[in-house]
């Protein structure tokens, strides 16, 4: 990791996700969320510690899994 720890009182994992997908084009894995039909169940969000990410629902009940790229 580059740079200083930074220290937030949010969890590094946006909460009930069970798995953090780090990826180079956030825009391109929500453009094919949207075409598979799949409806985020968090919007892109920038996280305080430098990465900004979406929360996906798996088979509307399932898991929830979010992805997020670094922004700083």
């Amino acid at each position: 990791m580059d740079g200083p720890p930074v220290e937030v009182d949010e969890p590094a994992i946006p909460e009930g996700a069970a798995c953090y997908v780090t990826v180079t084009d956030l825009g391109g894995v929500i453009e094919r969320i949207a075409a598979a039909g799949i409806e985020l169940d968090v919007p892109p969000t920038d996280r305080p510690w430098g990465m900004r990410d979406i929360v996906v629902r798996v088979l509307r009940e399932g898991p929830r899994i979010a992805f997020g790229e670094r922004i700083s």
